[in-house]
């Protein structure tokens, strides 16, 4: 399975995405914001994508996607948010998988999937 970074700040959402993709078999490291996720990445880029937030202290998600897309441009990202808008912006910055809060389990694991076959297409689930 894959190893992905899990960037979220809420505690109870980083746990239940955590929890999704551990029991799918999937590798996880979780940390609170962008900051602490590019911390990761300077030490360990070995990631095969980011599930990140938007909205986050310290270093919100948007910029992180920014970091990403120049520093790391081989990790596919899949945004979470609550907001319709703030994800809407995320497909002018090439981000093919967003998932409005809440989702299900099912939605998740089909944007992971999908990231990890590497289809390419903007899927809003």
């Amino acid at each position: 399975m894959a190893r992905l970074l899990v960037v979220e700040d809420d505690h109870s959402i980083r746990h239940l995405v955590t929890t999704i993709l551990r029991h799918a078999g999937h590798q996880i490291i979780a940390v609170l914001n962008g900051q602490a996720a590019l911390e990761i990445l300077d030490d360990d880029d070995q990631f095969d994508g980011v599930v990140t937030d938007l909205q986050m202290p310290i270093l919100d998600g948007e910029h992180l996607i920014d970091i990403l897309q120049n520093d790391f441009p081989h990790l596919p990202i899949i945004c979470m948010s609550a907001s319709d808008e703030r994800l809407e912006a995320m497909k002018s910055k090439g981000i093919a998988y967003t998932l409005w809060k809440p989702f299900s389990r099912q939605q998740l694991l089909e944007a992971v999937a999908g990231i990890l076959t590497d289809d390419g297409a903007y899927m809003r689930v």
